[in-house]
């Protein structure tokens, strides 16, 4: 026993094919260290991640650092000096019939201690296992405290999920505020689409759910069947739109390429460009699925779900965002260039 049978090692392992075992590679021995160590100082993953990718570091896989990918690598017995056989059965092959892949339960485990030379001490394990707990209890924690839009609602920008923070004003009230978009790249650029008071959010779905409702009792009211027509046709339109503006940009990157533009000047276009082709792209995605919806489910079904939702519409939060999962797919919140805030409801 001891012999390694589990794919690529862990890093900062390497695989010998003579004696079938596993050994360090020291220069990557040096980068695990300074993981570990950062983790123990209290350094945020995500933090820590981009400080890799920027530096120009991979995983064991080649992939970015994220945040993921540094919880499994310091939280894998591996590391100890063991070799654990039996975690998981069958193989799930996609041409072949065999049993279906599924995790054993560590009681039926089977672990080898002393195996290979270890990299982390036990106590060393434990305390990272500890820290790692505590921060995945406290996200735990604050989700919840679900918002009436939690879910729902993302960043027009990026497409990311928003989140809210909460707090007291000078009056001793408290004030939901929707988040600055806190998404960032694999190197730590951050997304930095703006917030908002909850409230804005609050009176835009509003509208937006009346003007809906309105809709649904115009369409029904007059048998209007050409609905799936109309929306088709505004999706042809919008492709031909994204179409346009994709090689406009293109155009764009050409003229600043052939010395036609300042940089100035190009940046303002390619942004503007850039600003209409994510605008377009929204679009297309909100009629795709709105004519996808269309076709499963009746105007009066529709009818009736918004309903529910403006009838409890200042009731309990966690009820009213239950409902309105119902209803939408998503809300998009966005700050254009010039601070105005666009919020869009997309329904399901």
């Amino acid at each position: 026993m001891g012999a390694w049978v589990n794919g690529p090692p862990p890093f900062p392992y390497e695989y010998n094919r003579e004696n079938k075992r596993i050994y360090i590679n020291e220069d990557k021995r040096v980068l695990f260290d300074y993981i570990k160590r950062q983790i123990l100082k209290g350094e945020p993953t995500s933090n820590l991640a981009y400080e890799l990718n920027q530096k120009g570091y991979r995983t064991a896989y080649g992939k970015h650092w994220n945040q993921i990918a540094i919880k499994r690598l310091l939280t894998n017995e591996t590391h100890l000096g063991h070799t654990i056989y039996g975690k998981s059965k069958g193989s799930g092959h996609k041409q072949r019939k065999t049993q279906p892949h599924e995790s054993v339960s560590r009681n039926d485990w089977t672990i080898v201690k002393n195996t290979h030379e270890a990299v982390m001490t036990e106590e060393e394990f434990a305390a990272l296992k500890e820290d790692f707990d505590r921060r995945a209890n406290e996200h735990a924690r604050n989700r919840m405290h679900a918002k009436r839009y939690s879910g729902p609602i993302k960043c027009g920008a990026c497409g990311y999920a928003r989140s809210f923070v909460t707090k007291t004003n000078a009056k001793g009230e408290e004030v939901v505020t929707v988040k600055p978009c806190q998404k960032a790249d694999a190197y730590g650029n951050k997304c930095g689409n703006g917030g908002g008071k909850e409230t804005y959010v609050d009176a835009a779905v509003y509208a937006q759910l009346v003007e809906y409702k309105q809709e649904l009792e115009q369409d029904l009211e007059g048998n209007n069947g050409s609905d799936a027509e109309q929306l088709e046709q505004e999706l042809h339109q919008a492709e031909q739109k994204l179409d346009k503006a994709k090689k406009a940009l293109s155009r764009v990157m050409e003229m600043y390429e052939e010395g036609d533009y300042t940089k100035a000047e190009f940046q303002e276009r390619r942004d503007q460009r850039k600003e209409q082709i994510s605008s377009l792209e929204n679009n297309i995605e909100e009629l795709k699925q709105r004519i996808n919806y269309h076709e499963q489910v009746t105007n009066e079904e529709r009818l009736e779900k918004v309903g529910e939702v403006l009838e409890v519409w200042d009731g309990e939060a966690s009820k009213v965002n239950k409902l309105l999962r119902l209803v939408i797919d998503r809300i998009n919140f966005k700050r254009d260039e010039d601070g105005k805030l666009i919020i869009q409801v997309v329904y399901s």
